[in-house]
């Protein structure tokens, strides 16, 4: 869960996005603003593969949401993060595209959450020491209407990767605490390797930077 930037149009939506909205709001208007009985060929012509490889890179993979990697969550998915049935001007706006999960494409609904190419999640998200999820700040109903709603607390298969995912960084961390016992000369060349675990391109980074900042707390390891 990181702060996503968006990069160059991908040339698909670059030379069609103006018709392709132009055609999806003359039928939706022919509809009377009814989005329930505008064709699904209107909504849908997104799905390029410049598109999705263009999504994909720019989200390292990764769901926008839940930080799982796309394919070992589940399928993926071009979310709007604007829904597009309620914002048919933004269906083939490039701002609103994202890569999801199909299971936070589908706990996400027709509700706009918490934009990951506008909010640093680490700045509103705190991770707990059962490795869960919580807002920062209490009192913010986006953040935690962002938790609820996405069940980022509560998915079986999701809890069960990201504990897979931290139990496995944690047997790695441990060999710190017997360096330094050691006084192994190799122990800060040993850090930055472990710190590669927990760049925001890798799967779960938060859990693992929390493992990381906690464990040299703990054993009293000076990282400067």
């Amino acid at each position: 869960m990181v702060k996503l930037q968006k990069k160059t149009i991908p040339n698909s939506l670059a030379q069609h996005s103006g018709k392709w909205t132009k055609d999806l709001m003359f039928e939706y208007e022919a509809q009377g603003s009814d989005s329930s009985k505008v064709a699904d060929r209107f909504w849908n012509k997104y799905r390029k593969d410049d598109i999705k490889a263009a999504l994909e890179a720019e989200t390292y993979g990764k769901c926008i949401y839940c930080d799982a990697k796309i394919g070992s969550s589940d399928f993926e998915h071009i979310e709007h993060i604007k829904p597009k049935k309620l914002n048919p001007k933004l269906t083939y706006d490039w701002n609103n595209l994202g890569w999801c999960c199909g299971i936070c494409n589908q706990k996400k609904g027709e509700y706009t959450l918490l934009n990951p190419y506008e909010v640093d999640f680490e700045s509103v998200l705190e991770i707990t020491h059962s490795f869960l999820f919580k807002p920062k700040d209490p009192n913010n109903p986006d953040t935690a209407f962002f938790i609820a709603r996405l069940e980022l607390n509560d998915r079986a298969k999701l809890l069960l990767q990201r504990s897979t995912n931290c139990r496995d960084f944690e047997k790695k961390i441990e060999q710190l605490r017997v360096m330094k016992e050691k006084r192994d000369p190799l122990l800060y060349r040993f850090i930055e390797v472990l710190k590669i675990d927990f760049e925001e391109t890798k799967e779960f980074y938060m859990f693992k930077k929390y493992i990381f900042n906690t464990f040299v707390k703990i054993h009293d390891i000076q990282l400067s």
